[in-house]
């Protein structure tokens, strides 16, 4: 087993695979835009819970990546961040081990090392964070 990275395949997520700490799923959105998915899990396999809330949350992405955005938009400090370097584009979103807890995952459009995650409590956008 050693170095082998540990994938499973799930028909609605795509291709997870084992990264560190957590899972990563390559999935898309209904338009078909990448998008990257984090799941709580240990090495054997993603967490069930993370899974089934994982898959929730790809069904309404758009009206979740929305929120987040609004969120984003309406925050100074995001906006001081960002200046005039582009817009925000949605990379994907991460699930916690906590139900209803996740994170809405941004990169900002001309800055590819930028990064902007809006984080969700029980179903609503409550922080955000900025890094480079």
């Amino acid at each position: 087993m050693f170095g082998r990275t540990r994938q499973v395949d799930d028909p609605e997520l795509g291709r997870c695979v084992f990264r560190g700490r957590r899972w990563v799923c390559a999935s898309r959105d209904r338009a078909g835009n990448e998008l990257l998915i984090g799941l709580p899990g240990d090495r054997r396999a993603p967490a069930l819970a993370g899974l089934s809330e994982a898959r929730a949350l790809l069904g309404q992405v758009e009206a979740i990546a929305a929120s987040a955005l609004k969120y984003a938009d309406d925050d100074a400090s995001v906006q001081a961040f960002i200046a005039s370097e582009g817009a925000l584009q949605l990379d994907g979103f991460s699930v916690t081990d906590e139900p209803g807890t996740f994170v809405v995952e941004f990169s900002v459009q001309g800055w590819p090392d930028a990064m902007i995650d809006v984080q969700f409590r029980a179903g609503l956008p409550c922080g955000v964070s900025c890094a480079d």
